[in-house]
């Protein structure tokens, strides 16, 4: 995830010690600290970024079985789907993470202008086939015609 969708002083605010960015280029890392006990992930709705979690949590089952209690938590951003916590369980550590999705809605930019910040939607949709945005984007638009009523003129196109 950008920069652009979590504040790191509102985290260290809130007691939050470190905050990391998982890289798929590197191997998995155990957390950081012997007294650090709690690890909170914020992924985006995808197979690789749920399986660079469970490579991590993997990569601390020595911690486990030292006896540190270790407490995972995954949220899902824009929403958690069948196949990731599938992928939890083919890896032998759903038992061991707790859920969460949080799906986010239009974000206010400036006075007239609404955004969803979804940077790899259109490769996502026309590329790969994925369809996992489209509930997000629906219900975005759902609560625009809430908000400022029917739309008299829709327009459609290459770009649109």
């Amino acid at each position: 995830m950008n920069d652009s969708f979590y504040s790191r002083r509102l985290y260290r605010d809130h007691g939050v010690v470190k905050v990391h960015q998982l890289e798929t280029c590197e191997a998995p890392q155990p957390l950081p600290e012997e007294k650090c006990t709690q690890a909170l992930y914020l992924i985006r709705s995808s197979l690789v970024s749920a399986k660079l979690v469970c490579d991590q949590i993997n990569s601390n089952n020595s911690r486990f079985k030292q006896g540190i209690d270790l407490t995972y938590g995954v949220v899902v951003i824009p929403r958690q789907l069948h196949i990731i916590t599938a992928l939890f369980e083919s890896e032998g550590i759903y038992e061991l993470v707790k859920f969460g999705q949080y799906a986010y809605d239009l974000i206010p930019l400036d006075e007239h202008i609404l955004s969803l910040q979804f940077d790899d939607i259109i490769s996502n949709f026309w590329l790969h086939h994925d369809t996992s945005y489209l509930p997000t984007v629906a219900k975005a638009i759902f609560n625009l015609r809430g908000i400022f009523g029917e739309f008299p003129h829709l327009v459609n196109g290459r770009t649109t």
